[in-house]
């Protein structure tokens, strides 16, 4: 959910598809989430919602991912990977 900071007021308002455990993390003017079942969708920080990307990875994220320069460091239940250029 997007809020106004001055106001209060909610902007807008998606449903992800699962749970998620590991906090959101901002990187590069994008707000990461990753799902219990392995569903990461990346959103672009504004007054629009804008879904830049959204996978399935084949494992479930329990932790809050790392992110190292343009990359991020995630821990699913079966293995460490990174993602980035």
């Amino acid at each position: 959910m997007c809020i106004d900071a001055a106001t209060g007021k909610e902007i807008w308002s998606h449903r992800l598809r699962s749970d998620h455990n590991a906090s959101p993390v901002i990187a590069d003017n994008l707000v990461w989430f990753f799902s219990v079942k392995g569903d990461v969708t990346a959103i672009r920080t504004g007054r629009e919602l804008d879904i830049v990307s959204s996978f399935q990875m084949d494992s479930g994220i329990w932790g809050t991912p790392a992110f190292i320069g343009k990359s991020v460091i995630v821990r699913t239940e079966k293995y460490i990977c990174r993602i980035g250029k």
